[in-house]
């Protein structure tokens, strides 16, 4: 959670992720798995590395606001002037030691979907959400299934056809 437009660019928090790593605190647990919905889903993919073989489940995410990698991004200009990097900071870099990861997008809304090709890997499995809008989280709330698909994402059981069903 973050309060206002932080885009989780604190080094008290990446401090804090990285005792975590440090004493092992994430091994006590079986499954591990980071949610979050755009500026959400960021924070949660950038500091999913800290929990070797958790599982993702990004709606709408975003990979990082560096001006050098994304100038294509035009929104969020009061964050453009934050450090993304270099810990924690390109989100789609940040996933490669996820056991699974699942990114819901809009094909439609064209820049969130450039964001969401960024994020790579045979472990990643894209789910579309067609005519979605702005705010994938709030629709998939709205319709009541994020529990189900959490818990397909758990189970390993969530394929773009279950998502496509449930959509």
């Amino acid at each position: 959670m973050a309060e206002g437009r932080t885009w989780f660019r604190d080094d008290d928090l990446h401090d804090f992720f990285d005792a975590l790593t440090d004493d092992g605190f994430f091994d006590d647990y079986d499954k591990v798995i980071f949610v979050g919905g755009g500026m959400g889903a960021y924070g949660a993919a950038a500091h999913s590395v800290a929990a070797p073989g958790s599982i993702l489940f990004l709606m709408q995410p975003y990979a990082t606001l560096d001006r050098d990698l994304t100038p294509w991004e035009h929104r969020f200009r009061s964050a453009w002037a934050l450090p993304f990097g270099p810990r924690y900071g390109n989100a789609a870099d940040m996933i490669d030691a996820a056991a699974e990861v699942y990114i819901v997008t809009d094909p439609t809304e064209t820049v969130d979907a450039m964001h969401a090709s960024l994020f790579r890997g045979k472990h990643v499995t894209r789910l579309c959400a067609t005519h979605a809008g702005s705010d994938i989280q709030a629709r998939l709330e709205g319709i009541g299934v994020i529990n189900r698909l959490l818990a397909r994402a758990e189970d390993g059981a969530l394929t773009p056809l279950r998502f496509a069903q449930l959509w």
